[in-house]
């Protein structure tokens, strides 16, 4: 799940909360997972994850557990955002000074999201941001999850990978309702 609206006043990246807007988008998650037999709650430490799945959290009486490997992608501000970005889903060891690259991000993404399938297989929910989802989807499905699939990603956003025995059956886009 990628985090709702958040305010882009707020110069800490870390500390950045819901907008009034991303609060009532978050709010409707619930709806949208009643009736999920949702067993935990992981979330990048960033605040707008955390608030994103909260309401959830609490109608389901479930902790959020933090993990540190879903937090952003360290970046730094450019006139080229897009551009750069296509760049570097071009080649993921690329990157500017100052940034990680989407090869690091994947690098300790991945090894996270593998270790809480092992530990949890049953239903679980993941909070996390748009670039460090999208180059854990590209890595889960083989390469199939591209640089215009993160393009379209809205906030929130919700996708279902679905496991039989640690081996993906399915990933699709499920959105919000």
């Amino acid at each position: 799940m990628r985090h709702s609206i958040h305010d882009q006043t707020v110069t800490d990246d870390q500390s950045a909360p819901l907008t009034k807007q991303g609060q009532l988008l978050a709010q409707g998650l619930v709806d949208q997972f009643a009736d999920c037999p949702v067993t935990a709650i992981y979330s990048s430490p960033y605040l707008r994850a955390m608030q994103t799945v909260a309401p959830l959290a609490a109608s389901l009486a479930l902790p959020i557990f933090p993990v540190p490997a879903f937090r952003e992608r360290q970046t730094i501000a450019r006139p080229d955002w897009i551009a750069h970005l296509e760049n570097l889903w071009l080649d993921f060891s690329l990157q500017a000074q100052g940034e990680e690259s989407l090869a690091e991000v994947q690098a300790r993404v991945v090894p996270a999201y593998e270790k809480i399938l092992r530990d949890i297989p049953d239903n679980l929910i993941i909070a996390g941001h748009g670039t460090a989802l999208a180059v854990l989807f590209h890595a889960i499905t083989d390469g199939q999850f591209t640089f215009e699939d993160w393009q379209k990603m809205v906030m929130p956003d919700c996708y279902l990978a679905t496991y039989d025995h640690q081996v993906l059956t399915s990933f699709e886009h499920i959105g919000t309702k």
